[in-house]
């Protein structure tokens, strides 16, 4: 009897071990830190933690990459070295930075007990409130870096840009780190919002203007020079017609006057001659040069734009 109520206290006493183990007891997701507050102080983990109910409080911090998004377009589009106007939209990559640094000897999760403080666990990866927190500092490096590079530079190599933004706004993040900066959007501003009375703007259009002046011309010579060449190209053509037609007539009048000759030496007879002078003629490899020549020409006269 003694051993079976033995055996019935352990039994329970195992039992509300268990219970107590699940009440008190958090299992950490994956991509999550649990941050214990209250009794002991700020506590924080990210595999389980360990909490007394009403004596401590624990909060869930989400750890995972949060995209926020920064657009400078317009009236407010980065102005680059050369004062020409830059329609940007760049996606930052921000998260909490998880890993565990020394403080004053100490080693812990210093970064997620300041964002713990200063921000909120909940509030933490928030977009908006990141958005409060970063936007002005991640638009002054835009402003900056732009400030570095000509509009072409920064257009064709966008690399240098990148590095100059990541470099400008570097680890000091409050407890956040900059994981990947990517450029998604990049043109230049339309001239009509640019403001004349600005003298940086002024000088920003000032630029455009002769940029384009001269990429106009330089189109309006290759346009002119390939005229040209085709015309000579043409005129070419047109030579060489004239000069295949006044062969062909030559050749022609010759070859006739040859076969008179033959004709009228050997046969005085004048219905003979035509007779034969007929078969000759058709048969004579003459025609073949001939074909030539007017194939020739047919070919060139194709090739001949028709006059407007």
């Amino acid at each position: 009897m003694i051993t079976l109520l033995f055996l019935i206290v352990i039994g329970a006493f195992i039992f509300f071990a268990i219970i107590c183990l699940f009440m008190f007891i958090k299992k950490i997701k994956p991509g999550e830190a649990g941050v214990r507050t209250g009794f002991g102080g700020i506590r924080v983990a990210k595999d389980w933690m360990l909490r007394v109910p009403i004596l401590q409080q624990l909060q869930i911090m989400d750890l995972s990459v949060k995209k926020l998004e920064v657009v400078r377009k317009g009236k407010d589009g980065l102005i680059c070295q050369d004062n020409i106007r830059a329609d940007i939209e760049v996606v930052f990559y921000v998260r909490v930075n998880d890993e565990k640094s020394e403080v004053d000897g100490k080693t812990d999760y210093h970064d997620i007990k300041t964002v713990a403080i200063q921000v909120g666990c909940e509030q933490a990866s928030e977009i908006e409130q990141l958005r409060q927190l970063f936007e002005a500092k991640f638009s002054e490096a835009l402003k900056s870096a732009a400030k570095l590079m000509d509009f072409e530079g920064l257009y064709t190599d966008r690399i240098p840009f990148r590095q100059v933004i990541i470099d400008t706004i570097s680890s000091d993040l409050n407890g956040y780190i900059l994981e990947d900066v990517a450029i998604d959007y990049l043109e230049q501003t339309p001239k009509e919002n640019y403001d004349p009375s600005n003298v940086l703007d002024a000088q920003g259009i000032e630029k455009i203007v002769r940029i384009t002046s001269y990429s106009e011309e330089n189109t309006n010579d290759r346009v002119r020079q390939k005229e040209m060449l085709i015309k000579e190209q043409d005129v070419e053509s047109a030579v060489q017609i004239t000069k295949l037609e006044r062969e062909y007539e030559e050749f022609l009048a010759q070859t006739k006057r040859q076969l008179e000759d033959v004709l009228a030496k050997n046969f005085p007879d004048m219905e003979s001659a035509e007779e034969i002078r007929s078969h000759i003629w058709q048969d004579h490899p003459v025609w073949s040069r001939l074909n030539k020549l007017e194939e020739d020409v047919s070919l060139l006269k194709s090739n001949i734009p028709p006059s407007s």
